[in-house]
């Protein structure tokens, strides 16, 4: 129950910080998962590059993407994994904290 509340919060708290337009719910989407709670999971609905948190019931989720940073595409009207899309951005993330280390 506690991650439930928990999930509730942070999902409020994002979506009055992270400014977006609503996103149609009819294809096309791009997600990235938040956070997954055994119920409900936050992921962050990506257009135009703009951002929109939703709460979505675990379940809705293909099991490959349920975990933090899985990049997830809507596809008729279901959520699919993309596990290029979320290796690339794994990469880039990398090599830019890479990059920026090196500073150090």
């Amino acid at each position: 129950m506690r991650s439930i509340l928990a999930l509730l919060v942070v999902a409020l708290l994002s979506m009055t910080l992270v400014s977006g337009s609503v996103v149609a719910a009819d294809g096309g989407d791009t997600a990235v998962v938040d956070q997954v709670g055994e119920e409900y999971a936050l992921i962050f609905v990506e257009e135009g590059g703009q951002q929109e948190g939703r709460l979505v019931e675990t379940t809705d989720l293909p099991e490959e993407g349920r975990h933090e940073n899985a990049v997830l595409q809507r596809v008729d009207g279901e959520w699919t994994y993309d596990a290029a899309e979320t290796e690339r951005r794994y990469e880039a993330a990398q090599n830019r904290f890479d990059e920026l280390s090196e500073d150090l």
